[in-house]
């Protein structure tokens, strides 16, 4: 006679069957908890596979089991044994063929504030707790707000892909704390006084640079856009120049790139001071070694590099005009947003020379004009300069 199954024989006693997937619970004496085991499908090499989850009660087990199984459609799957490492690296470099360069590079940069607190966290466990935890680590650790949230940004976009990929099941943990701000005061970028504008300008008239810094301080470009001009974008008769590159240094390596957004691609009006500070550098490069570039390196071939501009040039001419503080090439389009907003330019029209602007300058080669507004706005900043 054929030998009754456990089950079988259960039944015979009258007890009910277990509804099946339900898994078997019993009693861990080791370590005082109840375990629901349940079966999967065999490996690959044939072995048996089980998921056990742990509760201080039977019942409590069950009903984690059950809550497994929900949040992964229905069917338990193996453990994922993976940390949030090992998908992070094949991510990054994954990643980094479909965005910009400098876009990958920050990518990196999150990483590795992000890698030292929750590199070794399985991913099946990364959970909304471990985001919190992560970004209190953060702040402890002295990062700033700007920092914590870009973090956030680039993994909930890693966590995003990985749920896509099958490699993490449930909703994304970053997603359950998004609305949830850091706890730090964001720092706004500084605008020079009109006495400060005029010492700095002063200071930067023996600078190989200065119209670089005129740029930035009348014209608000970036400084990747400074030192992205070439000549033929400069119309001295014009007085225009059309800004349509940056210039970027990204891991010790140049990069010719394109502008932050559409809306950078513009023309602008220049008029004094960077107009005759132009001028100079052209009388200047007149007697140089050849080159595309208004500020070349020392090989003409390639644009200055901006982190260096930024830390001698700049800092030499800060200091120089006794400017206070730790003022950056970009606060210098805030200064200028300042000077114009001082002197009754619109917020469009200020917009539009910071190439934040809704309507696009168009991108045809016919374009070599500039609009009574435009060329106004120019000209009173030069004049509030000028007469200060």
């Amino acid at each position: 006679m054929r030998k009754q199954s456990k089950r079988r024989a259960a039944e015979a006693k009258g007890r009910p069957r277990r509804p099946k997937g339900s898994g078997t619970a019993y009693f861990f004496e080791p370590r005082q908890l109840w375990v629901c085991a349940a079966e999967l499908a065999r490996g690959s090499d044939g072995k048996r596979r089980r998921r056990l989850v742990y509760g201080k009660t039977k019942v409590e087990a069950e009903a984690k089991l059950a809550d497994l199984k929900a949040r992964q459609g229905g069917s338990l799957q193996p453990v994922n044994q993976a940390r949030v490492a090992d998908y992070m690296a094949p991510w990054l470099t994954s990643v980094s063929k479909r965005v910009r360069p400098k876009t990958a590079a920050s990518y990196d940069w999150a990483w590795s504030h992000a890698k030292p607190l929750i590199g070794g966290v399985r991913l099946d466990r990364f959970d909304r707790a471990t985001v919190l935890e992560l970004f209190a680590e953060l702040s402890r650790a002295g990062a700033s707000a700007n920092t914590i949230r870009h973090v956030s940004r680039v993994m909930q976009t890693a966590l995003q892909d990985a749920i896509a990929d099958g490699a993490y099941s449930g909703l994304n943990p970053f997603s359950l704390v998004q609305k949830q701000k850091p706890k730090h005061k964001t720092e706004r970028g500084r605008a020079l006084s009109v006495a400060e504008c005029l010492r700095f300008i002063e200071a930067a008239r023996a600078d190989r640079l200065e119209a670089a810094w005129l740029l930035g301080l009348t014209a608000g470009l970036r400084i990747g856009e400074m030192f992205g001009l070439q000549w033929a974008d400069v119309d001295f008769a014009g007085k225009t120049i059309f800004v349509q590159r940056q210039a970027l240094f990204v891991d010790g390596k140049l990069l010719i790139d394109e502008l932050k957004t559409a809306d950078s691609l513009r023309l602008l009006a220049i008029e004094e001071p960077a107009l005759s500070a132009l001028e100079r550098r052209k009388a200047a490069a007149d007697n140089e070694k050849p080159s595309s570039w208004v500020f070349p390196s020392a090989n003409p071939k390639n644009p200055m590099n901006p982190n260096n501009a930024r830390r001698r040039n700049f800092a030499d001419v800060c200091a120089a005009a006794k400017i206070e503080g730790n003022l950056t090439p970009h606060d210098l389009r805030h200064s200028m947003n300042s000077l114009a907003n001082a002197v009754g330019v619109s917020e469009k029209d200020r917009s539009e020379r910071l190439g934040h602007a809704d309507s696009k300058i168009t991108r045809t080669t016919y374009t070599h004009t500039i609009d009574g507004q435009a060329r106004d706005a120019a000209k009173k900043i030069g004049e509030l300069l000028r007469s200060s």
